[in-house]
């Protein structure tokens, strides 16, 4: 027959089944000498009365600038190659990207999906890293997708800077 060596305590029951595991009693209150007992009455406080407050109306301005469209240009992007289908390109923070193969060697996962970019967790000898999220392989950006132990490669080459030459259009499109 199986005893557990541990042994649970409830939380919520108290230990000697009492009620409460506190013992309460009143408090007294010395009297300075020399003042009048007053009525329980008088004793007791009144409750606080709400205060009244008028509706603002108005705008408010602030100075801070929304940092959500910053925020979002700062992550690391993992996007499917639009000119072929069997390639990722990464973005980094800083602006740099690369095109990488879109499927893991080790287990064929789609990167696109399970890519993870790591720029600050190696050191600056092994640069930012891409991470598939399945069995964690690991393939560096700047060494061309080696990979750690150096068992499998992914094709990984930086996309020159001036070879994707993008305009920005503010006009939304409906």
């Amino acid at each position: 027959m199986f005893v557990p060596t541990i042994r649970y305590k409830r939380v919520n029951e108290p230990e000697n089944g009492n009620e409460s595991s506190v013992n309460q009693q009143p408090i007294e209150q010395e009297k300075p000498a020399g003042t009048q007992s007053l009525s329980r009455e008088a004793t007791q406080e009144k409750p606080p009365q709400p205060t009244k407050q008028e509706p603002v109306s108005g705008t408010v301005s602030t100075d801070e600038k929304n940092d959500d469209v910053d925020d979002a240009k700062k992550e690391p992007t993992i996007e499917v190659d639009p000119s072929d289908n069997e390639r990722i390109l990464l973005t980094l923070s800083d602006g740099r990207k690369y095109t990488a193969d879109r499927y893991c060697p080790h287990a064929g996962a789609d990167l696109s999906y399970l890519g993870e970019i790591a720029e600050d967790e190696y050191p600056p000898e092994i640069g930012p890293v891409l991470m598939c999220t399945l069995h964690y392989w690991e393939f560096a950006l700047e060494k061309g997708g080696r990979s750690g132990g150096g068992i499998s490669t992914l094709n990984i080459c930086p996309v020159p800077s001036d070879s994707c030459p993008v305009k920005e259009n503010k006009a939304l499109q409906w």
